[in-house]
């Protein structure tokens, strides 16, 4: 009997060893990606301040649904040129309104490199952010407004452009927050070590063959494609993680807490871009995260998305708006200060996801 106890005392015991062992690689994993984006989040915009009075449309996860972004811009009243650029007639609610999204604008769909050349062709620092897309527009195809209020620019000069009937049509910048896959496709444009996986792969490898090439093909038409990877990485790397307006909203991938709202750090960073993630995994492996805006009480109005909802979900003067369209749902934008939702439906599922 005693022989016995000893035997499984000493099993139990390596038992227990194994599982202190796990516990301690799995605590320095997770050690070792906490430093890597404490390191990353010092090379990001914490924040971007918008005019208080500011109107927009807000837009969930696109995932490179290039067909359903198109057709969300058209209801919404713009209008998108060949070139890739963004317009809205003088005067209407488009032309007023901030258009600004919440991130997650790659993988999973089928056309990420197509939604990146329109955001960067369109991005609110203007094409001097890009020298090759400078020159380009340097032509006589767009006359530039000696005053403009577009879109929120706060007096940019912007590309103008008269139709048929003499009605005047604006270029329109857009504005982003960073999204978990916009920061894992930077990470692999730096040189680090990611997993090529959730779409990744088809992301990476398609932005390689537009950057070769100069060019995008689709639906049977080219257009041009005046960017390289590095390109690339300086866009996703000026994303702030945060767009604030005043006390009026406040725009981030994945939500942010009252507190954190007025708060520069690794905290932010990492709540911005995951969530209130606890640190623990579900049976199907995916984070999960504490439902932090069950407890907000904040002034600003939260727009965020990352986790796909069936339909809008507001809480507390919270609203998810990533209603999955790379999964079958709709695009979604909600209209500020009117809190009107416009959707689209997605043409197809692209990417499967159960239980959401």
């Amino acid at each position: 009997y005693q022989r016995q106890k000893i035997i499984a005392n000493y099993l139990n015991f390596g038992k227990v060893l194994k599982a202190d062992s796990a516990k301690k690689n799995e605590k320095f994993l997770s050690c070792r990606l906490s430093v890597g984006m404490a390191k990353d989040h010092t090379k990001f915009n914490i924040f971007c301040d918008l005019a208080e009075s500011s109107e927009a449309f807000i837009v969930g996860d696109v995932h490179g649904c290039w067909k359903e972004l198109l057709d969300l811009l058209k209801e919404l009243g713009y209008s998108v040129g060949g070139d890739g650029m963004i317009w809205a007639a003088e005067g209407s609610s488009a032309f007023r309104k901030k258009l600004i999204f919440v991130g997650d604008l790659v993988d999973r769909g089928p056309d990420s490199a197509a939604v990146l050349r329109l955001f960067m062709k369109n991005w609110r620092r203007g094409p001097e952010f890009f020298p090759a897309l400078a020159a380009k527009n340097n032509d006589s195809s767009a006359e530039v407004c000696s005053s403009a209020e577009a879109g929120g620019c706060g007096g940019s000069l912007l590309p103008e452009r008269r139709d048929e009937g003499g009605k005047v049509w604006r270029a329109v910048p857009v504005y982003c927050a960073l999204g978990n896959h916009d920061y894992r496709l930077w990470r692999l444009l730096q040189g680090c070590s990611v997993k090529l996986t959730h779409g990744l792969d088809a992301t990476i490898a398609g932005l390689r063959k537009a950057c070769e090439e100069k060019t995008l093909t689709w639906q049977g038409n080219t257009y041009d494609f005046p960017f390289s990877l590095e390109d690339i990485a300086a866009f996703l790397q000026d994303l702030p993680l945060c767009l604030r307006c005043g006390n009026s909203f406040v725009v981030s991938h994945a939500g942010l807490s009252e507190p954190l709202q007025t708060e520069e750090g690794y905290e932010t960073f990492h709540f911005c871009i995951f969530g209130d993630a606890n640190g623990k995994l579900d049976e199907r492996g995916y984070p999960i995260r504490n439902h932090w805006e069950n407890d907000y009480e904040g002034k600003a109005a939260v727009f965020y998305g990352h986790t796909p909802v069936r339909r809008p979900l507001t809480v507390n003067n919270t609203f998810n708006i990533d209603t999955g369209c790379v999964f079958g749902g709709c695009l979604t934008a909600i209209s500020y200060p009117e809190m009107k939702l416009i959707s689209v439906n997605s043409r197809q599922m692209y990417c499967e996801k159960d239980n959401w």
